[in-house]
C-alpha cells in the first residue's frame, strides 16, 4: 500500500562507511558559472554520473548545490576534484568542507504533527 502510494520508494541496506573503505566525507558547495538552462542541465547530468557523489541538493543561498561526497583518502578526494568534478561543464566556484565525525544519522522520518 505505501509502495503503491509512492511513499516508500525502495529498500536499501545501511553500509558502514569506514569498514567499506570510504572513510572521508566531504560536503561540496557549488555555484555554476552561469545561471541558464543549458549550464544547469549539463551540470546536473554530469554530477549524476559521479559515483563518489552520494547526494546532491539544490539549495538556496550563496551556492546553488550541495554535494555529499565519499572518498578513500584526502589524496583520492583531491584527484576527484581535479580530474572529475571540475571537468563537468558549468562548474563555477566550489568550496569543500570535511566532516570529522557524525553526530546523528536518523533513517526514520519525524512524525507529522496532527
Amino acid at each position: 500500500m505505501l509502495e503503491q502510494a509512492g511513499i516508500i520508494e525502495g529498500y536499501t541496506a545501511l553500509v558502514a562507511q569506514e569498514p567499506y573503505g570510504l572513510p572521508v566525507t566531504a560536503f561540496v558547495s557549488i555555484r555554476p558559472e552561469r545561471q541558464n538552462e543549458t549550464t544547469i542541465a549539463g551540470f546536473e547530468k554530469g554530477v549524476g554520473q559521479l559515483d563518489e557523489v552520494i547526494a546532491c541538493y539544490l539549495m538556496s543561498g550563496r551556492h546553488d548545490y550541495l554535494l555529499q561526497v565519499l572518498s578513500k583518502s584526502l589524496k583520492d578526494y583531491e584527484i576527484f576534484i581535479r580530474e572529475r568534478l571540475t571537468r563537468i561543464p558549468g562548474v563555477g566556484s566550489l568550496e569543500s568542507y570535511f566532516a570529522f565525525g557524525q553526530v546523528k544519522r536518523q533513517m526514520v522520518f519525524p512524525k507529522i504533527p496532527t
